[in-house]
Formats: structure tokens, C-alpha cells, sequence
């Protein structure tokens, strides 16, 4: 769809690195290059708490999470390679209660394309705990990823 694209182009633009043409391949050389950059850091810290996150960062998470939806609504192939660059961007960045979706999304596809149920349930649970977070503070993004 026209909406993907153009979200693909605009995270391309922010310098998300997404290729061109999503297959199966792309999608999970870029889930184990996620899984090996996040293994740098420890899940419950991330998941226990806030980092000050700038206003920049968070509205591009917001981007992203449209984008997210587009691409959910729409089938999109591009869906784990979104949540996948969204979940490094998210961690070299700051984690923080925008960052939700993109760690549920791929919690997802962790238990979908590897069978790895052990590391779905990890992730899932980092954006669970980051949605208690958002829940003390603002409803919008709770709503928004229930919509998804």
C-alpha cells in the first residue's frame, strides 16, 4: 500500500536501515542481528524502568508506531523488519513507553518464524512491563496498542 511505502521511505529517511524488498532472508538476518545487539543489555533494567527519553525520540516513535499499524492493517511484510529496527532504535536511544509496540510486535515473531517461544515471552514480557509504565502515566499509547 501507498501508506507503507511511504513510512518505509520516511524511516529510511530517519536512517532505519530496512532493505527494499522484504523476504524471509532479510527478515531474519535482521532479527538475529536484533537479538545480537540486545544481548548487550539487561531486559529487566529496561523493562523496570524509564530512561529520560528527548522529545525527538519520542516522536519518532510515534512515527513509527503509525507506521506499525499501517503495516499491521495492510499485511505488510515489512512489519518485522519495522519492529525489528525499532527495537535498536528504541535501545541505543532510549526505552520508553512508546518503544511498547515494537517490543510486543517482536515478541511476536520470535514465537511466529523461530518457534522460539522461551524468547517471545522474554520480549513480550519487556513490552508488557513497558505498558504497566504507560499505563501509570497516559492512556493514549495503552489504547493505541490495544487497537493493533
Amino acid at each position: 500500500s501507498a501508506a507503507v511505502a511511504r513510512g518505509v521511505a520516511i524511516l529510511r529517511q530517519l536512517k532505519f536501515d530496512i532493505p527494499a524488498t522484504p523476504n524471509p532472508v532479510a527478515v531474519m538476518q535482521k532479527m538475529e542481528k536484533t537479538e545480537r545487539e540486545a544481548s548487550m543489555y539487561n531486559f529487566s533494567q529496561i523493562a523496570g524502568y524509564e530512561r529520560r527519553v528527548d522529545l525527538k525520540t519520542r516522536n519518532i516513535l510515534k512515527l513509527v508506531e503509525v507506521i506499525a499499524g499501517a503495516c499491521y492493517h495492510m499485511a505488510s511484510p515489512f512489519l518485522p523488519l519495522v519492529a525489528c529496527e525499532t527495537v535498536r532504535y528504541s535501545l541505543q536511544n532510549g526505552v520508553c513507553q512508546e518503544s511498547a509496540s515494537a517490543f510486543i510486535i517482536f515478541a511476536y515473531f520470535q514465537i511466529f518464524f523461530k518457534q522460539s517461544f522461551g524468547a517471545g515471552r522474554k520480549w513480550g514480557n519487556v513490552g508488557k512491563n513497558l505498558l504497566d509504565q504507560a499505563a501509570k502515566c497516559a492512556v493514549s499509547t495503552r489504547s493505541l496498542l490495544l487497537l493493533l
